[in-house]
């Protein structure tokens, strides 16, 4: 095997190792995106075909609805990845949306104390809180925690 067949083996397999999958699936629509974040960042591939390699790892509902919205020629290109993402986003993060009111909902309506809650079980609850809302993006100032507690 030459040389050139070997660097052409190479990039064969790059093409399909590592490519994240993603099935439409909603409670795994923020680790999907993290994914294609890394993906992204790693890949030594060429940045105009990475969009289409992703579209082709879609399984599922996440498969039919992208082939229904996106015509691959339009991802083979350097702009693709962000058409790509802005995709999935718009198609299946209501769900992460739901998932961040759930969790505003909770620290600001549920966060008291309960009338046989020790001290400590609170403090840990509420820790756990604003653990969830940073993970959020959302970030709660010292003085405004400290009069929520």
């Amino acid at each position: 095997m030459g040389y050139a067949e070997r660097q052409w083996h190479r990039a064969r397999t790059m093409d399909h190792k590592d490519v994240p999958s993603f099935d439409g699936e909603p409670g795994s629509v923020k680790d999907y995106l993290k994914r294609v974040e890394l993906f992204e960042l790693v890949d030594g591939g060429d940045p105009s075909t990475k969009a289409v390699r992703l579209l082709s790892a879609l399984k599922g509902p996440a498969w039919s609805q992208a082939m229904d919205a996106l015509e691959p020629s339009v991802l083979n290109c350097p702009e693709g990845m962000l058409v790509f993402k802005s995709f999935i986003r718009t198609a299946f993060a209501k769900y992460e949306v739901l998932e961040e009111a759930e969790i505003s909902d909770e620290f600001l309506e549920k966060c008291r104390r309960r009338g046989n809650e020790e001290h400590r079980a609170f403090a840990n609850r509420f820790k756990a809180l604003l653990v969830k809302m940073k993970r959020i993006n959302v970030q709660i100032p010292e003085t405004l925690a400290g009069y929520i507690y």
